[in-house]
């Protein structure tokens, strides 16, 4: 028996080293590409126009991290050697499960379950039951999410597993093998519904009529209830082995995220001093200089907080050339749902929209968009931003 425990650990504990992989699609290394480019940044990529480039995978959930807890009925019925004069449906019995498992990263997970009461012998013989099982997770359904969600509203997952199930009339336990698909649909935050369809396999002499070692009788159930998720959720993703980003060497503090540079506020600069030549090329409205602004995760808190001198230069230049800008506020749709990354692009556009206003800006000149979560840029955490983009401004006493 203790040789038997120590396999189920074992198996629970190889479960958490296993990773899931996504892949670039080809406009997404293309775009890499281009703006890697045009930065100061430096970029390491795997082998040149390469299909199979990975994205960002995912570190293990944290110990508390990704739990549920769910509480199943189910019918039950006994299939076994010898089979008797009866019926599957004759040998039907209602029974109970509870279950609590992990999900270490969206693919694979694990989980303890426990089920029993009553079933029925082929002679129609009630006898008490308890299947104790250790079980391995595939969410089938992770590998068509095209996003990766943070938590999806579907899971198709077969599993299978091992344990021990213990007929109590007979004070009799054996090894056992358990096998199944596991349906959930999520109906609300941390709460699914959960279907099940699975057999648990043992030694014919489980119900106490057959002699053999053979693996012949079979508990066949089919189950509905509750599950309720526990814990933080969602995933840690890990940086892409194949498309490094270097701070410059300037910097001291590693940066997870497209360094801003200025570009945009170069641009600009460079472009209304040509103003009579934008004119004559029909670009008198658009000054395409798009300034970024990164922000740390789920908050209105800049990641570098000298970009706060852009404010001042884009007001002053605002002023200085009858300019107008677009403030447009978004979120990393990879973590938090979609309603509280639109909440969060809104304030983040409110708050450098509010830094311009205090710098001198008047309120007309500033127009302000939300993107809600998006997935843009890479690496993801570039998406965290608020972008500023100016134009030819035009007071209402100028419209013809």
């Amino acid at each position: 028996m203790k040789r038997l425990r120590l396999s189920f650990l074992g198996l629970f504990m190889s479960a958490v080293a296993v990773q899931g992989q996504v892949v670039f699609s080809e406009d997404e290394k293309n775009y890499v590409a281009s703006y890697a480019s045009s930065t100061s940044m430096e970029t390491t990529a795997t082998t040149p126009g390469s299909q199979d480039i990975p994205e960002n995978g995912f570190h293990p959930s944290g110990i508390l991290s990704n739990w549920y807890v769910s509480g199943k009925v189910a019918a039950t019925a006994f299939a076994g050697t010898p089979q008797g004069c009866s019926d599957l449906f004759n040998r039907t019995t209602p029974s109970l499960q509870v279950t609590l498992g992990k999900w270490h990263t969206p693919y694979f997970g694990t989980r303890f379950s426990f089920e029993g009461l009553k079933f029925k012998t082929a002679h129609l013989e009630k006898h008490d039951f308890r299947n104790y099982h250790l079980d391995l997770m595939l969410n089938v359904s992770a590998f068509h999410q095209e996003k990766n969600e943070n938590i999806s509203k579907w899971k198709f997952v077969p599993f299978i597993g091992a344990g021990t199930i213990h007929n109590s009339t007979l004070h009799k336990s054996l090894f056992a093998i358990n096998y199944g698909l596991l349906c959930s649909y999520r109906v609300a935050g941390r709460l699914s519904v959960s279907a099940e369809l699975g057999g648990t396999t043992t030694r014919e002499s489980f119900d106490g009529m057959g002699n053999g070692n053979r693996f012949k009788d079979n508990l066949i159930g089919a189950k509905m209830g509750l599950t309720l998720d526990i814990g933080k959720q969602g995933w840690n993703h890990k940086q892409n082995p194949g498309l490094i980003y270097r701070a410059p060497v300037a910097e001291t503090a590693p940066m997870s995220f497209p360094k801003n540079n200025y570009r945009g506020l170069k641009q600009l600069t460079e472009r209304v001093k040509a103003k009579e030549e934008m004119e004559k090329s029909n670009l008198r409205n658009h000054f395409d200089a798009p300034i970024l602004f990164f922000f740390k995760i789920n908050t209105t808190d800049l990641i570098d907080a000298q970009q706060k001198v852009e404010i001042a230069e884009i007001a002053a230049a605002m002023k200085e050339y009858n300019l107008k800008a677009k403030v447009i506020g978004a979120a990393d749709s990879q973590t938090g749902s979609k309603q509280h990354n639109r909440k969060l692009s809104i304030k983040r556009a409110k708050y450098i929209a509010k830094l311009l206003i205090d710098a001198g800006v008047e309120k007309e000149r500033l127009r302000g968009i939300s993107q809600g979560g998006i997935n843009i840029y890479k690496p993801y955490t570039a998406n965290r931003h608020t972008c500023v983009i100016l134009s030819k401004y035009q007071a209402p006493d100028d419209k013809q």
